[in-house]
């Protein structure tokens, strides 16, 4: 999310914009990914083996960290969840992808 410039010249005003961008990119808008994620591994977990399972569940888990540390406005909460979440949902990724990619060739 941007800010537009005439936007930063009263600190006030700048401040309830910061506040509203941390609020929707950090909160709402990860929590949903968060809750579909959690979905997602829940609805799946028979088809993949449970190691996989797992790492969608920290995945699920470390989204729910971010969303509280931006909603208490915790800037190392924020910090430090993305440094879990980020490499958690790539690990997630690959062992989804190679999941299907090991059916695929199953045939």
């Amino acid at each position: 999310m941007g800010l537009l410039p005439e936007l930063t010249a009263d600190r006030a005003a700048f401040q309830v914009w910061h506040r509203a961008a941390i609020l929707l990119t950090g909160y709402v808008a990860n929590g949903l990914y968060t809750g579909a994620i959690a979905a997602l591994v829940a609805t799946t977990r028979r088809v993949y083996a449970p190691h996989e399972t797992a790492v969608g569940v920290l995945v699920a888990a470390a989204g729910v960290w971010l969303s509280a540390a931006a909603l208490a406005g915790s800037v190392s909460g924020m910090f430090w969840s993305n440094a879990a979440l980020l490499p958690g949902l790539l690990l997630w990724l690959v062992a989804v992808a190679r999941h299907a990619a090991g059916h695929e060739r199953d045939g």
